[in-house]
């Protein structure tokens, strides 16, 4: 929150600078990391446990306690009702790992103290007063995140919330994605409504003005975040995609919903690497890391072909990795459709500000007649005429085969007796190789005492 209030004051100040009067405002929106878990305490406004971000998999044994829990023993049990599989992705199983190992917590919520939100519902509610009468609201796209919501209903599931064993009072109201939710009470913009609310992906995907079905946008930054357009048709994935709300813009707008496929290691890709030879360069390596993003943009990209039936016919892109021409190149290359960067490449605050611009009741921005924002478009150069010594396929099938060759490598997980076995086994075929190179040596050093006589 300290540095939320800091980013509110320094932009005004930016604004009075470049003699933009921060009057002008007329609303703000929201954009957040999704999944991320934060409990607090609704007297005292201080949060009861560190938040446990998405990427945290301290919950592993929780998870594995849920899945064996089901009916079947299966971790997509639940994604015909809520669009997930039960994991260590998504909110429901780090609240309630928090519930059964921070005693504070458990205090709280039978005080009737404790509230449980994203990282929106945090902001939210603190900069519409907190204590003081704050709004414990979260948009339809971020409760989609839980594992908690209905995602045919959109309201938090009873079945689902006791399952998992958390409380319902403890959530905050689902609420559409563009609406006026209340105004900010302290600081630089002080009585500016907050009237836009998107989990970071689905606001980029609203930024890259994917409206229609069968749209579909990337976005490349410390993971990598694949969202199609399917409408208002809910598509549960047989291919292992997620199945999300995209956004609802209005309370009264249709739901659109999306398929998500998702990269957890993007930009960090350096940490796991096969195939290094004598021959490798730094320069090989870091090219290796970037192309493997793309090959597994092409993974999700063929699931949601097969999921929907409708082939993508471009790719919107966005987030840091895009700077890289020749990372938006090679994605163009080994997809086979023209891949589309926009000039301004942040269009996660761009969705965040276009749902607050088009809420009622603010109604700056017409979000069916909005000019795309300038960009640069990536047209495959690898043909299937043989004018590339490799084609897109041919390069993705050997992909494919690095994958499976690379499949159990670690030592690590290989159980100590098939592992003896297996050394057993390598030590007895290498001893005719051995025997050879032995004997060769030994008749090449008798060879030259004979020489030497």
């Amino acid at each position: 929150m300290e540095a939320v209030h800091e980013c509110i004051e320094r932009t005004v100040a930016n604004l009075r600078q470049l003699d933009i009067d921060p009057a002008a405002l007329v609303a703000t929106g929201i954009s957040n990391q999704r999944e991320t878990t934060i409990v607090w305490d609704k007297l005292t406004g201080k949060p009861l446990y560190n938040a446990i971000v998405w990427l945290d998999v301290r919950n592993t044994d929780t998870v594995d306690r849920m899945v064996a829990r089901t009916r079947n023993k299966s971790a997509d049990y639940w994604k015909p009702v809520c669009g997930l599989p039960i994991s260590t992705y998504f909110s429901a199983c780090k609240l309630r790992w928090i519930m059964d190992n921070v005693p504070r917590v458990r205090r709280a919520m039978n005080q009737g103290r404790c509230l449980f939100g994203t990282v929106d519902t945090w902001i939210i509610w603190n900069l519409t007063g907190g204590v003081n009468g704050g709004l414990h609201i979260t948009d339809v796209t971020n409760a989609s995140r839980t594992m908690l919501m209905n995602i045919k209903t959109r309201e938090w599931d009873p079945t689902l919330c006791s399952f998992f064993g958390i409380p319902q009072n403890i959530l905050p109201e689902i609420r559409s994605s563009a609406e006026i939710y209340g105004h900010i009470t302290s600081g630089a913009l002080l009585g500016l409504p907050i009237s836009g609310c998107l989990g970071d992906q689905q606001a980029a995907l609203v930024g890259q003005m994917c409206f229609e079905q069968g749209q579909a946008k990337n976005t490349y930054g410390t993971g990598c975040f694949l969202l199609y357009n399917t409408g208002t048709l809910i598509v549960q994935s047989s291919h292992g995609l997620l199945t999300t709300v995209g956004y609802q813009l209005g309370k009264k707008a249709p739901v659109i919903y999306a398929l998500e496929g998702s990269i957890a290691i993007a930009g960090v890709a350096m940490s796991v690497i096969c195939g290094i030879t004598e021959e490798t360069s730094k320069e090989n390596i870091v090219k290796a890391a970037l192309e493997a993003v793309c090959f597994q943009t092409r993974d999700i990209l063929e699931a949601m072909n097969k999921d929907c039936g409708i082939p993508l016919t471009r790719l919107l892109v966005d987030g840091g990795m895009t700077v890289n021409k020749y990372v938006m190149q090679t994605q163009a290359d080994l997809c086979g459709i023209p891949v589309v960067r926009p000039v301004m490449t942040e269009t996660t605050a761009l969705g965040a500000a276009m749902a607050a611009g088009c809420a009622d009741g603010v109604k700056v921005w017409d979000i069916h007649n909005i000019h795309a924002v300038p960009n640069d478009t990536f047209h495959p150069s690898i043909t299937e005429d043989g004018n590339y010594p490799a084609t897109k396929d041919v390069r993705y099938a050997a992909w494919k085969m690095a994958i499976e060759r690379s499949l159990g490598w670690d030592l690590k997980t290989i159980p100590n007796d098939s592992l003896l076995s297996d050394i057993s086994n390598q030590i007895i075929s290498a001893i005719p190789g051995g025997f050879f190179i032995l004997s060769s040596v030994a008749l090449l050093h008798i060879a030259k005492k004979l020489k030497c006589r």
